[in-house]
């Protein structure tokens, strides 16, 4: 209980060090991207084949009996919108914004696999990619190395929500808006705000 109230102190004393770290990421180990910023599924949509377009994270644990990869199957097509906050960064940062923002409990329940599958799809991108293979390129981060740049981002991350987004709100102020699409889950949903915290 003492963590969670001195959670916005920790936070401000891990701000500089994070981003000092992420910047040396960036910047010395080449290890940058071009990110969305505001990388959220009302930001996102999805378009499945012979349905409507939806935003939609597939998971074993949401989509009942369907596998993620007959999910992702399902989708034809998908578009980014909102790139007012585009720049260069950590490409981990969109990751974790993602999925704190917008995943359902069983998603972040089940984060371990998720990331673990994240970083196996970008390996083998990135191995077909001549860009990626060429001498001029920065070599691949290690699993490890990219959960440990996961968890700086959902630092990062977190301070935003703790500092900016959450100054003064109230359980009632986010049961209002537990309807709300494109609220972010830590905005809307009080179970989301426990994940939050705890992780």
């Amino acid at each position: 209980q003492e963590d969670i109230q001195k959670l916005g102190a920790r936070l401000a004393q891990a701000a500089t060090p994070t981003h000092a770290e992420l910047l040396r990421r960036r910047e010395e180990d080449g290890h940058r991207s071009i990110i969305h910023g505001d990388f959220k599924t009302a930001n996102v949509f999805f378009r499945k084949k012979g349905e409507e377009a939806s935003a939609n994270i597939p998971h074993p644990a949401v989509e009942r009996g369907a596998s993620s990869s007959s999910s992702a199957a399902a989708v034809s097509s998908a578009a980014m919108i909102d790139f007012q906050w585009s720049g260069v960064g950590v490409p981990e940062m969109d990751v974790a914004y993602l999925l704190l923002s917008s995943a359902a409990l069983p998603v972040l329940n089940d984060l371990e696999t998720f990331l673990r599958g994240y970083y196996e799809e970008f390996v083998a991108n990135a191995a077909g990619n001549e860009d990626a293979e060429s001498d001029a390129s920065p070599p691949l981060p290690s699993y490890d190395q990219f959960l440990k740049d996961f968890k700086l981002a959902v630092v990062d991350y977190a301070r935003v929500v703790v500092g900016y987004q959450w100054q003064g709100a109230k359980a009632e102020w986010m049961s209002t808006r537990k309807d709300e699409l494109g609220a972010c889950t830590h905005n809307r949903s009080l179970p989301h705000v426990k994940w939050f915290i705890r992780y």
